[in-house]
């Protein structure tokens, strides 16, 4: 199973992976879940190489994430349906402020990161792997 995760919190994880599944939805059946484990150690890994105050701006901004739905859906954003989570992520995508314009994108990255460092979602990306070995 690996070790546990040292950032992200059973609460912090579920909200994580509620905005990997909507950042990268599985598209058919060859697709590889975005909303797993090991995105979310992947992610870890660039995560705790950041500064202390850079995690805690990470951690505050999933909480926003969480809860800032209440004004919308009144429910919070783990609770949303697929369509509100996605309805709801195109608000905070283009929020007025560039604070949060900055978080969506900042979480979006480790989603990312966590994602397409996994062996196997090169298939579908037509990518053999890194040179480094291989010349």
């Amino acid at each position: 199973m690996g070790a546990p995760l040292q950032f992200f919190s059973p609460f912090f994880l579920k909200i994580f992976m509620a905005f990997a599944e909507r950042i990268l939805p599985v598209r058919d059946k060859t697709d590889i879940p975005a909303n797993t484990i090991e995105t979310a150690r992947r992610a870890e890994i660039l995560l705790l190489e950041q500064e202390k105050f850079k995690l805690c701006l990470v951690k505050l901004f999933l909480v926003f994430l969480q809860y800032f739905s209440l004004f919308y859906f009144r429910k919070p954003f783990t609770r949303l349906s697929k369509e509100q989570k996605i309805q709801y992520l195109k608000k905070i995508e283009d929020f007025p402020l560039s604070k949060v314009r900055q978080g969506f994108w900042g979480i979006k990255i480790f989603v990312y990161w966590g994602y397409y460092t996994q062996e196997p979602t090169w298939a579908g990306l037509h990518y053999g792997g890194p040179l480094v070995g291989k010349l």
